[in-house]
């Protein structure tokens, strides 16, 4: 419906009916099936209390050199890798990096759950094109610190490129094998935890995974379940 009036909806809106009669049933109703929301959700809520610096609009970062970007301390930053697909990070990724696709909506949640408003950021882009496009989001969640911009061939042909991360095809693992060897962790949100699973998996949300990192077994093998697609057979791992 286009538009509607508080009489229709007071007689036909079921969420409102709860909410005029049940408010802790309304909040279930409205949260059910909710991903967890990322950490930058705090700070948001105190920028929009409190105002925020006048910036005069997204920061334009430089594209460095490699002898730039790998002279810029460690300690210093954090690094995305936005790339297209999962494979081609895993295949060679920029150590350390968190990896998320510049172009959808989980690249907010992922930064936002990971960094934080005072952190320093370089990025490692997939295609030079995307730079605007990242740091408009970065900027928009109270990320203003990135100190620069390389592509991936570029981090590539220079060294910079980190171990390659052991992946299983979904249709090859074995979970009972699996848990005798170690854990399965799932990293998927908890409404996707809910609706379905691994029996014996256990589930740290990748928004929450950051905070958590203590629960996580020690000295014993991770398999990690997340939401990529597998090719072929529709699965997540």
């Amino acid at each position: 419906m286009p538009t509607s009036t508080l009489g229709y909806e007071g007689r036909f809106n079921g969420a409102l009916k709860l909410a005029l009669n049940d408010g802790d049933a309304f909040v279930r109703v409205i949260l059910s099936g909710q991903p967890e929301p990322p950490y930058y959700f705090a700070t948001m809520k105190r920028v929009n209390r409190d105002g925020i610096a006048v910036t005069g609009g997204a920061p334009k970062p430089p594209r460095l050199k490699a002898a730039e970007f790998s002279r810029v301390p460690a300690a210093r930053l954090s690094r995305f890798s936005m790339r297209e697909t999962i494979g081609k990070f895993s295949t060679r990724r920029t150590s350390p990096g968190l990896f998320t696709r510049v172009a959808v909506g989980a690249f907010s949640a992922a930064a936002g759950s990971y960094f934080t408003e005072n952190d320093s950021i370089l990025l490692v882009l997939e295609r030079s094109e995307d730079a605007d496009l990242a740091m408009r989001q970065l900027f928009r969640i109270g990320f203003d610190h990135v100190l620069g911009w390389i592509t991936a061939e570029e981090a590539k042909t220079a060294g910079l490129s980190g171990e390659r991360e052991e992946r299983i095809d979904f249709a090859d693992f074995k979970r009972a094998e699996a848990l005798q060897q170690g854990e399965i962790i799932n990293v998927r949100t908890t409404a996707e935890f809910q609706r379905g699973h691994l029996d014996g998996a256990l589930s740290f949300p990748y928004t929450r995974l950051e905070s958590r990192l203590g629960e996580l077994p020690k000295n014993w093998r991770l398999f990690i379940h997340c939401g990529a697609r597998a090719p072929h057979t529709g699965q997540t791992w």
